[in-house]
């Protein structure tokens, strides 16, 4: 790929232990899987991540629920996996994910809105585009991301799908590290609180 590479940029993660995401969810696939783990207490989840708060508040409330206030009666562990980590750069990733399919002999139609979907029996041949253009393949791949879930209504699909996408906008803070790096300052152990709020 030519010009700058994206980098994985290891952090390690804490998946908090929260009911919507039960560690006997994932830690059976780390294990078949190889992905190395190590499973916290709250007391080692307080010890390794100082100033987070191992209390379980469960179910998530509201802020204006007046339970929204009430103090944890219980605590919470988590499962930490070091190898887990993000993209330097997501942007430059998937400029070198297109520039390696090029090279592969991909070629690719920018500024260009799906409209419809074309269906074989049961499988998806083509897409026609807003110019009116359509273009066939014996294997169409939705790589819409978060808008994905629009592409599936457009191909008559995803009713039945455990796991629904919509787009949606995370919170998120981000600074620049100390010391002009200029790389944007990670927390030293990211944790991941898979509980979603009403």
């Amino acid at each position: 790929v030519p010009g700058d590479v994206a980098r994985y940029v290891r952090t390690g993660l804490v998946m908090l232990d929260v009911d919507a995401a039960p560690r006997s969810a994932y830690v059976p696939l780390f294990e078949e899987l190889g992905v190395p783990y190590e499973e916290w207490d709250s007391a080692e989840l307080a010890s390794r991540v100082p100033g987070l708060d191992v209390g379980r508040y469960w179910p998530p409330r509201r802020l204006d629920d007046p339970r929204f206030w009430h103090d944890a009666t219980q605590t919470l562990g988590g499962v930490f996996t070091p190898d887990a980590g993000h993209v330097s750069d997501p942007q430059l990733a998937a400029q070198n994910l297109a520039a390696a399919a090029v090279r592969e002999g991909a070629r690719f139609r920018f500024q260009s809105t799906v409209a419809a979907v074309h269906r074989s029996g049961d499988r998806v041949s083509g897409v026609e585009l807003d110019d009116g253009s359509t273009i066939w393949a014996s294997i169409v791949v939705n790589a819409a991301g978060p808008w994905s879930g629009g592409l599936n209504e457009l191909a008559g699909v995803g009713g039945d799908f455990t796991v629904s996408v919509r787009p949606m906008r995370p919170e998120g803070a981000q600074g620049v590290a100390p010391g002009g790096t200029g790389e944007p300052f990670q927390p030293r152990r990211p944790a991941a609180d898979l509980a979603r709020g009403p």
